[in-house]
């Protein structure tokens, strides 16, 4: 399961960074979508948030998606370098944290689901029983990105090249 999407580029420009963290924001607001999904209770509904990396060149920062009344938000925060040279080894310190600290939320997040208990049965889908969804003051607010995902995009673009081949 994806619990956020990171974003690299080799030199911090503010086209770069910008267009990297509005892709990552519309990636992970799908993956916010499907973690929101769950049948979270409304204490556990608050921890639910995608926290992801955007890493350019030696810089970075340490970012957070939530879903807040109907609004995705992304927060920023802990801004980070990487050392280049042996003078600024200290740096490191402060970046190992930051990614520490993703990768915790991550585990706990993962931890989380595993814990809760999916109400799911193959037959559901082939009987068509219809599920109930999500109960959590949240659940409301979740939006499909409007977005299209690149796949769906090149199986439609390849479709009409069939369409008109075989026309």
């Amino acid at each position: 399961m994806d619990l956020g999407e990171w974003e690299f580029a080799a030199h911090a420009t503010a086209t770069k960074v910008i267009s990297d963290r509005c892709r990552s924001a519309r990636i992970n607001q799908s993956i916010l979508n499907n973690l929101l999904g769950f049948n979270w209770t409304d204490d556990q509904i608050d921890g639910v948030d995608v926290p992801f990396l955007q890493i350019a060149g030696t810089s970075g920062e340490m970012l957070l998606e939530d879903l807040v009344e109907e609004y995705y938000v992304v927060f920023p925060g802990s801004r980070f370098e990487l050392p280049t040279n042996l003078q600024q080894i200290g740096r490191l310190k402060g970046s190992i944290k930051v990614l520490k600290y993703c990768l915790d939320m991550y585990k706990g997040r993962n931890d989380a689901i595993g814990s809760l208990q999916i109400c799911h049965h193959p037959f559901d889908e082939i009987f068509g029983v219809d599920e109930v969804g999500p109960a959590n003051r949240k659940s409301k607010y979740i939006r499909k990105p409007w977005w299209t995902p690149k796949t769906q995009l090149e199986r439609r673009a390849w479709d009409k090249a069939g369409e008109v081949f075989f026309t």
